[in-house]
């Protein structure tokens, strides 16, 4: 599979180097290369098959587009300032989210939660990733 829009991150420390895959399309981050220094001086130097640590993740999203949008939801009266309001909030994104997305459960940023015309109310987003 070609990638559309793929960046590289190159990252040199004292200790180690660190290289990261980006698929910009899909918003993630799919892959991180460490080298040491010796390991580097091995690859630079065009030493084949040169031993490094990698690790993947997210690779079911590569290829595909990133959407966002908007979850709005309403909190029982008298959550917003409860002590368990995020674990109710992340409880009810999962459910007001529709078939396909999946909500961001962070709850807290300042907009997170807000009352509107006497009701409590979260705010997130939801993502999903589509074939283009």
């Amino acid at each position: 599979m070609k990638i559309k829009d793929c960046r590289i991150s190159i990252f040199v420390g004292r200790d180690s180097t660190t290289i990261e895959l980006h698929d910009r399309d899909a918003n993630i981050q799919f892959a991180d290369v460490t080298l040491t220094n010796d390991q580097l001086a091995s690859a630079l130097s065009r030493s084949a098959y040169t031993e490094c640590e990698c690790e993947v993740h997210g690779l079911h999203n590569v290829g595909k587009k990133r959407e966002q949008k908007e979850l709005v939801f309403e909190l029982p009266k008298d959550t917003r300032f409860s002590v368990d309001s995020k674990e109710k909030a992340c409880e009810l994104a999962r459910k007001s989210c529709p078939d396909g997305w999946e909500p961001v459960l962070y709850f807290n940023s300042q907009n997170s939660f807000f009352t509107k015309d006497g009701k409590e109310f979260a705010r997130t987003i939801m993502i999903r990733w589509v074939l283009v």
